[in-house]
Order: C-alpha cells, then structure tokens, then sequence
C-alpha cells in the first residue's frame, strides 16, 4: 500500500525547479526502485541533500496533461480556483495563472497570449457578474499585469509564517511578473509589496 501511495508521488527539486508534468518513471516509488532503496529512505535522502527544500507533490485531481488541453478548449470551460485558499499548509494552487501562461500558452502554444490573457481575466469576471473587472475600458478598475511572458518561470513552493500568531503557510514566488496596477496604483514590483494598498473588498449584494 505504501509502494502505491509513493507510485502517485512526485518530487519537486531545487535544481529541476517547479515541476507538474510527470510519467510513471518520475514518481518517488520509481525513481526509488531504480537505486534499489525504499520508497521512505530515497526521500529522506532527497530532503537531506537538499537540505530540506525538495517538496513532495501529490496529485490530487487530473493528471492527464491531454485531457487538460481538451477541457480547457473547450468553450464551456471557465478558468478559476475553488478552496479560496483553504488547506494553506497543504495545497499550493495560486501558481495556475502563471503556469498556464508559461505552460499553456507560450511552452504548448495552446492559446495565443490575447486569448490566454482573456481566459485569465474577463472570461472568470464576467462569469459571476463583475463587469467591470478583468477588461481594459473607460469606467473600469485600473487592474494591470505587466508580464514578460518569455521569461515566466516558477520557483519551488515555500512555506513561510505571516499568518496571525505566526501560523504558517505555502507560498510560490514567480519571475516574470514585472509589476501588478491595481485601481491604478502600482501594487507590486517584481514580486515585491511597495506598501501601496489600492485593493477594495466586494460583497455580495
């Protein structure tokens, strides 16, 4: 039973990066398999050499890439996250936008970056009523990502203790994402706050 749960389990290295497309013979079981050690003592090895950084990936939900690429074009197909950041000490899942403009769009040429862009943007504001949000127009709230999408890369998730009473939390930094406008105030700059708080909380009405 424990050979099966590690043969669904993958490892996230420093010097391979942020990896999420695998085949059977990367899981930890095999990788284990193959240097004739156990399931356990291959990733105790890992976490040693890395001195701790290497993170186990469990796949939770579809990883069939194929069958992704179908869902996704299809024209019913909304992008958009559910745990609103639910299991934080677990799940790493605010990466999507960034991996599926490096991934999807640039890497796979699935989408061309106009349409990529709308996927992440109007396509999932518009969907629950917000149509002021996610476009570009006279009227709307000034929300920008400045991108630079060829040098879009994502580094290992990390945990990190900001939340009240210093409870921890997983967290994935991106390069490529240049600079985040929100309401017109630049919000982010290369993935650093500049102290600017332009953001305002929605309610349902």
């Amino acid at each position: 039973q424990a050979s099966d749960t590690f043969g669904r389990m993958f490892l996230m290295e420093p010097e391979r990066g942020a990896v999420y497309r695998y085949d059977g013979d990367d899981s930890i079981a095999a990788r284990a398999a193959a240097q004739g050690v156990s399931p356990v003592e291959w990733y105790l090895d890992a976490l040693d050499r890395t001195d701790g950084a290497a993170i186990a990936n469990w796949p939770v939900l579809n990883q069939d890439f194929d069958a992704i690429a179908e869902l996704m074009q299809s024209p019913v197909t909304v992008m958009g996250l559910a745990d609103a950041g639910a299991h934080a000490t677990q799940i790493m899942d605010a990466s999507q936008p960034t991996f599926f403009l490096s991934h999807w769009v640039r890497d796979e040429g699935l989408f061309g970056i106009e349409e990529g862009v709308r996927r992440l943007t109007s396509d999932t504001a518009s969907l629950i009523g917000l149509t002021d949000r996610g476009v570009i127009r006279p009227g709307a709230y000034a929300d920008i990502n400045v991108v630079d999408v060829d040098g879009m890369s994502l580094s290992l998730p990390e945990i990190v203790h900001d939340f009240p009473g210093g409870s921890p939390r997983f967290i994935q930094r991106a390069t490529g994402i240049d600079h985040t406008i929100v309401n017109g105030r630049h919000f982010m700059d290369h993935g650093r706050h500049t102290g600017t708080l332009a953001g305002r909380l929605l309610r349902s009405t």
